[in-house]
Formats: structure tokens, C-alpha cells, sequence
């Protein structure tokens, strides 16, 4: 009975799901902004916190991930979609990235494209990385996603792929019910995901323009730097995942991912 009690309190908006709620975005502000969780990191023997965020973040989607099959082991495509979201966090998001880099070569994310991240068409980055990197980098972003989500809508991605829609699908799911359904929401949706794809598209052509003119603007620079902050840290990490108790798990996805 109690534990009901709890469970009913922590999905629906009571006292513990504020509490889990100001502890997520508490964990995303020290993240983001404070060096508090390098110790952390380096005690278990990880080189940075965020070695120790990618650690942390896979384990969550492989536990939220069993949870999932367990709760819905009837549906198959609940299953397969969910097997295939750890398959590709644990093999794509962290395995990879982590050899490469005890190999001393760039860390590389291949399930990430651009828009999302951004920073893959950034030319001062993208052009510094491996060949194959970059030939991957420009046909995934260009043409396969684009192609793909012409053809299957952005589901494939988003559901399957995407490590926001991974946590969001696995650890997120027992909040899932509390996304804004009404009328105002779907009408701020049209205008907040094509602002911020917009604002993506723009920046992302500065910078290509200041790279082929080989100028470095202030303000180009600065509108990175702000990009990043309110987009990259704020609206996916701290507002996008820490609000989960409160505003369901498609604050980021639903609202401001500009894939």
C-alpha cells in the first residue's frame, strides 16, 4: 500500500516527483556548469565527468530498458524497439566512443547526426576528424537522415536511435502519461521546433562562412557560445530530462530538438 502510495506520488506530480524533479536538474545545472562531479569521475578511474555522465547514462537506459520488457514482454514491437535502443546506447553511444578514445583518437558518436549534434558541422571540428568521420558526418545528416525521415517520418530516429528518445522511452516511461496533450501545446510546438531547426540552420551557416572567408566574427562566436548554453545544456539536459516528473518525457523531444 505504501509503496503504491509512493509510486502514485512520484508519477503524477506530488511532493517526491518535485523532489526527483529539483534533484535531476540540480544534477544537469552541477554538470553543465561546476566541475563538482570530476572527483566523482576520477575516483572510479574515468577521466572526466563526462565519462562518468556516459557511464551513468547507459546503465539508466539498460535498467530502464529491462523494466520496459518486462512491463510490456507481451508487445513485440515494445520488445524489439527497446532492445534495439540499449543495443545501440551500449554499442554506438559509449562502447565505440570509449575505445576510440583509449586509442587516442577522437571521440566519435555514431549515433548523433546533425542538427542534434550540433557541433558535427561545425567545419573548425568536422574537417579536423578522421576522413571517414567527416564522409559519415556530411551522407548521414545531408542525405540518409533526411531521406529516412522523408520515408518513415522521424519515429525511426527518434524511437529507435536517439539517445534522448532511448532515456526517454526506458527511464522515462513511468511519466510518459503527464505530456501536454491540448491544443496549445501542439500550436507552441510548431513554433518553438522549427525556431530553434531555424536558428541551427543559420548559425550552422555562419560558421561555414566564417571558416571559408577565414574570419572569426565576435558575434558568430558569441552566438555559439549562446547556442550552446540555451539549447545545448538548458532546454535538452536541465529543462528537457530534469523535468520529467513534472512535464512528462518529451519537453526536449516534443518542444526544441531540432532533428
Amino acid at each position: 500500500m505504501i509503496r503504491d502510495r509512493l509510486y502514485h506520488d512520484l508519477t503524477n506530480r506530488g511532493i517526491t516527483g518535485w523532489f526527483v524533479a529539483a534533484l535531476l536538474v540540480w544534477f544537469y545545472i552541477a554538470l553543465y556548469f561546476t566541475e563538482s562531479l570530476t572527483p566523482w569521475a576520477q575516483k572510479v578511474g574515468l577521466s572526466s565527468k563526462w565519462d562518468l555522465y556516459g557511464v551513468l547514462y547507459t546503465v539508466v537506459i539498460l535498467v530502464g530498458g529491462i523494466a520496459m520488457i518486462r512491463k510490456y514482454g507481451h508487445n513485440r514491437y515494445q520488445v524489439v524497439r527497446t532492445g534495439v535502443v540499449m543495443f545501440v546506447q551500449v554499442v554506438f553511444a559509449f562502447s565505440i566512443p570509449m575505445m576510440l578514445k583509449a586509442l587516442h583518437q577522437p571521440e566519435y558518436y555514431l549515433s548523433y547526426f546533425w542538427p542534434l549534434k550540433f557541433d558535427y558541422m561545425n567545419p573548425e571540428y568536422l574537417f579536423r576528424q578522421p576522413w571517414p568521420f567527416v564522409v559519415y558526418t556530411l551522407a548521414a545528416s545531408l542525405v540518409i537522415v533526411p531521406l529516412l525521415a522523408a520515408l518513415f517520418g522521424k519515429r525511426w530516429y527518434c524511437s529507435w536511435v536517439c539517445g534522448c528518445g532511448g532515456l526517454a522511452n526506458t527511464m522515462g516511461e513511468p511519466w510518459r502519461h503527464l505530456s501536454d496533450k491540448s491544443s496549445a501545446a501542439w500550436k507552441f510546438e510548431k513554433v518553438s521546433i522549427y525556431s530553434v531547426l531555424g536558428i541551427s540552420l543559420l548559425l550552422t551557416g555562419l560558421l561555414f562562412y566564417s571558416w571559408f572567408t577565414k574570419s572569426k566574427a565576435p558575434e558568430v562566436v558569441q552566438f555559439q557560445t549562446w547556442y550552446g548554453l540555451i539549447v545545448g545544456s538548458i532546454l535538452s539536459g536541465a529543462v528537457g530530462t530534469g523535468l520529467y516528473p513534472l512535464g512528462g518525457t518529451r519537453v526536449w523531444c516534443r518542444f526544441f530538438c531540432p532533428m
